[in-house]
């Protein structure tokens, strides 16, 4: 089928998840799914079939979802579309009615768990991390390096261990992301690619206030 598709589709355990699930994988596309019922998953891969790969996961848990993100990476590559749909409703009740830790719950699955699939977490310090990021991307149209930190407090009372991890972060993770992107980004891309670096405009207009 030349539009088959790859899709990550969470919260597949039952709903508009499982349905949507099972009639993807009906027109033909690979799926890639996740939910917390074991059981549920099993009677999915079922009746799915080979197309089907789905794992118990927490999104609420990033190590959970960092482990499955490359368990389909490594398996199927990166999906042609991600659907977030892992989602829970608190008892219909006033907000002042409902327990805090349910509310808890709530705001963990459904906005954490929305960042926690979405974004990759990536260390911009540990070098073979980035290379090995970039190397699974495509090549980059953009670049914007937006890592940084600003310290609390006048030099005076930046300790050395501080100054190095301000230099490391703000200043030579961006030559080593834009070292390992750019040779890809100009092979594809030739002079149409981006790279941009942002720094702290806060910062300054806190070092030096007159500044207009």
């Amino acid at each position: 089928m030349p539009d088959k598709r790859t899709i990550v589709i969470t919260g597949v355990s039952r709903g508009l998840g499982r349905a949507m699930a099972l009639e993807f994988a009906a027109r033909g596309h690979v799926i890639a799914g996740c939910g917390r019922t074991a059981a549920a998953l099993v009677d999915l891969r079922r009746q799915v079939g080979a197309s089907g790969h789905f794992n118990v996961v927490d999104v609420a848990s990033d190590r959970q979802v960092d482990h499955w993100a490359q368990k389909v990476i490594d398996t199927l590559g990166p999906p042609d579309l991600l659907l977030n749909n892992a989602a829970l409703i608190n008892r219909n009740a006033p907000l002042w009615q409902v327990p805090a830790g349910e509310f808890s719950t709530l705001v963990d699955v459904n906005i954490k768990g929305v960042a926690n699939v979405t974004t990759r977490r990536l260390d911009v310090l540990d070098d073979a991390a980035v290379e090995q990021l970039v190397g699974e991307l495509p090549p980059l149209s953009i670049l914007f390096n937006c890592a940084g930190y600003v310290h609390n407090g006048t030099i005076l009372e930046c300790a050395p261990k501080d100054w190095e991890f301000t230099m490391n972060l703000n200043v030579r993770s961006m030559y080593a992301v834009t070292r390992a992107a750019l040779p890809r980004m100009i092979a594809e891309h030739q002079s149409k690619g981006t790279w941009s670096s942002m720094t702290s405009w806060r910062a300054c207009r806190s070092s030096a206030p007159s500044l207009p």
